[in-house]
């Protein structure tokens, strides 16, 4: 900028030269101007300088008031040589130069601030420069710190694959090795089973045992869930065997258990007998039924775990079956000769009352029955002599109230329900029944009186009692035998000349009662209400059967019946019309002949 300053500077102080030039000048001075300016020049070159300007050479004060010029305006150094002298015009060139000077002087003046502030500028070009390379610099350390940020990122994640590929395997191997520990335990754990087994110490009836079936259960369906695995089969008849034994020590403490209540309670019944006692009866049903219920808490958890496993393996159906057979001999140890003493002291003759009881009764009282309840009747008790319906009142109550006491017992001991329990009440009664049954029949001779309530039942338990009879002595059996009072319908399969004989046999098992017989007539045979028909194909159908000489008439509606009775027709008719629609057609193919 400078330069150009210059450069302009030059040139017009060319261009003012031009003007004076002698030759061409750039604006030529007319004539008249140039006397004008003669003229001028001499005036001026005659007037005197102005009163208060000192002279030439009164040199101190005028560099003092110069001072103070300088001082008060601050000259440039060009004006303040001209104030002092040292710079004298006399032509317009020296004026020129010094205008020019004076010019340059105040552009360098002003142009202070800025040549300060370019140098600030260039300083600070110069400071962010170097701090330029500096950034360029941490740029270039930058790059290669991510560079090397790059590759060790690379190799972390590929690190971190690596790792997680390898956790994946750890765990995977983990889960194999649980799986194979798991797998394993069902082949290891049969050998301390049966050292658990063979410990003197163990219970039955204690947790642990119960823990002992849990697992044998459990290792037991695992081989057999899995019979490919190697030596599974070995393993399964181990385990098998432990379970035996575990089923063993079971059955052996249950039935040690009944035996020790049975003997408990025969001791027991032994020392009443025997007392001072007037009445030992009285306490027949403490004897007999408390003292063998008090041992039940000892195995009824066994026998309710026996009971829940029945599905897992035939042992414990086996193990409960043979504990019910103990617990039914047992009970029929106990209970039948008291059973026994009980109805014969009911059908003894009256000649005998009150031989044993060690005095006699009251009048109208009775001996007590073995389960201590006080009955009254019977042909040996006072007042009951020859009333046969009575006999069989006190008979029947004393056979219920023993099954009742045994079903109780049986469910202190079991909670399901067994046929063997049915079939054990079912023999002590009958068996006793039949003292009952033959005392009557020695006392009031053949057949019930007609019209007697308690006529139907006596006569059932007779028919009951002889179709066992018949059927157990019978050479050949029917395949189907229903009775209904007395109307029977059989299916034989053994041909006619066979249920001729069949017909003989039923007929000799008491000489009071005779059979006749009716055989299928085209296919059909009527039974009670019922006309059943043979179809061709073996399957059977049937409908309502009508005999011939039926006439459809019925109590009449007008007459003087009570009117339960009148509704009882319409509900016998209805009832008989929805059983012949809900009676089901069997489609068993039924033999030849019926």
């Amino acid at each position: 900028m400078n330069d150009v300053t210059k450069v302009d500077t030059r040139s017009i102080q060319n261009k003012l030269l031009d003007w004076d030039r002698p030759q061409k000048p750039l604006a030529p001075l007319t004539s008249l101007q140039e006397d004008a300016i003669v003229s001028l020049s001499e005036v001026f070159s005659s007037r005197p300088f102005p009163v208060g300007l000192q002279g030439e050479n009164d040199d101190s004060s005028k560099d003092s008031d110069v001072a103070e010029v300088e001082d008060h305006l601050k000259l440039s150094p060009s004006f303040t040589d001209l104030v002092r002298g040292q710079i004298r015009i006399e032509t317009s060139q020296q004026f020129l130069n010094w205008y020019f000077g004076v010019e340059e002087e105040l552009v360098k003046e002003n142009d202070v601030v800025y040549e300060s502030y370019q140098k600030q500028l260039e300083q600070h070009r110069d400071e962010c420069s170097v701090l330029l390379n500096q950034i360029e610099t941490a740029l270039s350390d930058l790059g290669i710190l991510n560079e090397q940020y790059q590759l060790v990122s690379t190799k972390t994640n590929s690190l971190h694959e690596v790792s997680e590929h390898l956790l994946s395997e750890q765990n995977k191997l983990i889960d194999i090795a649980n799986e194979v520990e798991k797998r394993l335990h069902y082949f290891t754990e049969v050998d301390r089973l049966m050292s658990r087994l063979e410990s003197p110490t163990l219970s039955p009836s204690s947790e642990a045992f119960i823990r002992i079936l849990d697992k044998l259960d459990e290792c037991i369906e695992y081989m057999c869930s899995h019979p490919k695995y190697k030596e599974s089969s070995a393993y399964l008849a181990k385990y098998k065997h432990a379970l035996g034994r575990a089923v063993a020590l079971a059955r052996s403490y249950v039935v040690n258990t009944f035996e020790s209540a049975t003997r408990q309670a025969q001791e027991s019944t032994a020392d009443a007998g025997s007392g001072s006692t007037a009445d030992p009866s009285a306490k027949t049903f403490a004897l007999l039924y408390g003292r063998f219920r008090a041992s039940a808490p000892r195995v009824r958890e066994l026998l309710k775990q026996v009971e829940s496993r029945l599905d897992r393996s035939p042992e414990y159906r086996h193990l409960l079956s043979e504990c019910h057979q103990c617990y039914v001999t047992q009970r029929e140890q106990i209970v039948g000769e008291s059973v026994a003493a009980g109805v014969a002291e009911l059908t003894q003759p009256p000649s005998q009352v009150g031989s044993g009881g060690g005095g006699k009764e009251g009048p109208g009282q009775g001996p007590k029955s073995p389960t201590g309840t006080l009955w009254r009747g019977g042909s040996g008790i006072p007042g009951l002599r020859g009333d046969h319906c009575a006999i069989f009142r006190s008979a029947c109550a004393f056979l219920v109230r023993v099954c009742e006491d045994e079903y109780q017992l049986f469910f202190q001991f079991f909670s399901a329900p067994s046929q063997l329990l049915t079939f054990s009440a079912s023999d002590i009664v009958l068996a006793r029944w039949r003292s009952v049954d033959n005392t009557l029949q020695h006392r009031h001779g053949q057949g019930v009186p007609m019209g007697s309530p308690l006529s139907p039942a006596i006569a059932n338990f007779f028919m009951e009692d002889f179709e066992e009879k018949a059927l157990r002595t019978a050479k050949l059996r029917p395949r189907y035998f229903f009775r209904y009072v007395d109307d029977t319908f059989i299916v034989w399969p053994h041909g006619p000349a066979a249920l001729n004989e069949f017909l003989e046999h039923m007929n000799s098992v008491h000489p009071n009662i005779r059979f006749t017989m009716e055989k299928e007539d085209n296919g059909q045979l009527p039974f009670l209400d019922i006309l059943i028909k043979k179809r061709e194909d073996g399957t059977l159908s049937h409908s309502v059967y009508r005999k011939p000489t039926h006439t459809d008439l019925y109590l009449n509606g007008e007459s003087h019946h009570h009117p339960s009775q009148k509704r009882s027709v319409l509900s016998t008719l209805l009832h008989r019309r929805s059983s012949e629609a809900c009676f089901g057609i069997a489609p068993i193919l039924w033999p030849e002949d019926i």
